[in-house]
């Protein structure tokens, strides 16, 4: 579990004058067969709820959640159990923050299988095979022109403020693990192009934007390899780079240790002494200003 992860942390940041919130959570890797909660075992319910009710009392009502993906453990699984899963993770998530900002991000591991996803022409519209074995959980938490948005392509865009959007991209395409091999095509989805264009309409109303998404394009401090096809980090740069002034956060679940925000804070807690309780000890690990 990375994104209340980590050994089990979660990240909370504010942006603007009006100190407005954020919960970012990611990497949960739940494991619906699991009870008991170990090191170097996926998350289970048990530890997902802790986790929860744990950063409800820090942060009770966000104005953005971060939901960018993996849900699903590092197990294989059939399409049932992968929808099943993908929906009991979000379900316990709403439960806790019953918030109307929610992105929809998918993972490399919410998947039939790792990193096989599939991709297909958005003009076209549709359900996308990948994306149509998981996108339940979001046909309710989103209106009905971004859910019809996501399930065809997997990225959208959300006006959170009067001058503030969110822009979640679908990166699974974009990295070098990904199957089947489409590096072939410039532009996947035509998200590029997309995003561009976007990016020249917030740009146009005065505006400022956050980019959020599950695999960034960089180089990975645990691995040590690219995480996308040098092509693609190279597009995705010169978008970014001809939009300095209004591009305010990037914001993905691999953490990059770099955090361009007003405050933030990471939370986590230690299996080994908890011993057979349920209920863990959640502390304050740092925060930007503390």
């Amino acid at each position: 579990m990375r994104g209340i992860g980590g050994a089990v942390t979660a990240g909370l940041a504010a942006w603007s004058a009006q100190a407005k919130t954020i919960l970012h959570i990611s990497d949960v890797h739940l494991n619906l067969t699991l009870d008991e909660m170990n090191y170097g075992f996926d998350s289970s319910p048990r530890l997902l709820e802790s986790a929860l009710s744990y950063a409800r009392s820090v942060l009770h009502d966000p104005d953005l959640l971060l939901y960018t993906g993996d849900a699903v453990a590092h197990i294989d699984h059939n399409e049932s159990v992968l929808a099943k899963t993908v929906q009991t993770g979000f379900s316990m998530v709403q439960e806790y923050f019953h918030v109307k900002n929610v992105t929809a991000i998918l993972g490399n591991a919410d998947c039939l299988h790792d990193y096989e996803f599939y991709v297909t022409d958005p003009e076209k519209g549709g359900t996308n095979p990948t994306i149509g074995m998981v996108d339940a959980p979001w046909k309710q938490a989103l209106s009905p022109s971004h859910f019809e948005a996501f399930d065809s392509r997997g990225y959208l865009w959300y006006q959170i403020e009067p001058k503030l959007v969110v822009i979640s991209l679908n990166t699974v395409p974009y990295s070098v693990k990904h199957k089947p091999d489409t590096k072939y095509l410039d532009d996947p989805f035509n998200q590029f192009e997309w995003l561009r264009r976007t990016l020249v309409e917030v740009q146009t109303n005065g505006s400022y934007a956050y980019i959020v998404g599950h695999i960034p394009p960089i180089i990975d401090s645990y691995g040590g390899e690219s995480q996308w096809e040098l092509k693609y980090m190279l597009t995705y740069q010169a978008i970014v780079e001809a939009f300095p002034d209004i591009i305010k956060a990037q914001i993905w679940s691999y953490n990059a240790d770099t955090f361009d925000v007003e405050d933030y804070a990471v939370y986590a807690t230690n299996f080994s002494t908890s011993g057979d309780s349920n209920a863990l000890e959640w502390t304050k690990i740092f925060s930007a200003k503390a």
